[in-house]
């Protein structure tokens, strides 16, 4: 659907409607009424939605007061538990769309029972590791002022990937913990700051130190590319 052929009806009497568990503690005095954006005919606002408040509040302080064609389209079907695919043009806010959809939903409903705590509720796959961080930054901002922001992490990042080698050496399966520490060393040296960059690296060949994993020759050799090619010493 384009702009042109979004109906002219008031955005305020086509808010999806969907199941709503009881709201969370206030944790601050901000309300809506800070966040006033007037009804244009043809467009879609943020509250047009009725999201929770602490993801209107981060969508404030983002800035953001009209959705884009797709955002629209989107969250209209997602917010219902729909499921969408869509393309459109790099800057229209599909990162938001499916981002948004995510964090109402977690603010929204409770885990599925059974579910252990720390269990991931939502998997996003990029194609890229830039791409993969602009995510978790874009994700970060719009759950800031939730519980979930703690929980947003970047699955390939060194710190994650270091007790899943340990584990496994733990287990006596080296083959396996030499291939998790090699995808932790690679990550590591991604890192353009230098002084994470060093604290990465160092911190992974301790923890194979102290679990007693050797490099073989293709991860010492691994090893010796990223010393060779770091600009400033670790």
């Amino acid at each position: 659907m384009s702009e042109s052929e979004q109906t002219t009806a008031p955005a305020q009497n086509r808010k999806p409607k969907r199941r709503r568990r009881k709201p969370r503690r206030r944790q601050s005095n901000w309300d809506l009424r800070q966040f006033q954006v007037p009804a244009v005919a043809g467009k879609w606002r943020f509250h047009d939605f009725d999201l929770p408040l602490p993801l209107m509040r981060a969508i404030h302080a983002l800035g953001f007061e009209y959705c884009t064609p797709i955002q629209a389209e989107a969250l209209a079907q997602t917010l219902l538990g729909g499921d969408v695919v869509g393309k459109a043009q790099t800057g229209t806010g599909k990162t938001a769309a499916f981002l948004i959809s995510i964090l109402a939903y977690f603010l929204e409903e409770e885990a599925p029972n059974g579910q252990k705590t720390g269990a991931p509720r939502a998997l996003i796959v990029a194609p890229t590791r830039e791409l993969a961080l602009q995510i978790e930054k874009d994700a970060k901002a719009l759950a800031r002022f939730t519980e979930e922001r703690r929980t947003i992490i970047d699955m390939f990042r060194a710190d994650v990937l270091r007790p899943v080698a340990e584990a496994h050496a733990a287990l006596g399966d080296v083959a396996a913990a030499r291939r998790v520490y090699r995808l932790a060393l690679d990550e590591g040296a991604l890192n353009p700051n230098a002084r994470p960059r060093a604290r990465d690296l160092s911190a992974t060949l301790t923890s194979m130190a102290v679990h007693g994993v050797r490099p073989d020759e293709s991860l010492g050799a691994r090893i010796r590319e990223i010393r060779e090619g770091l600009e400033a010493p670790w």
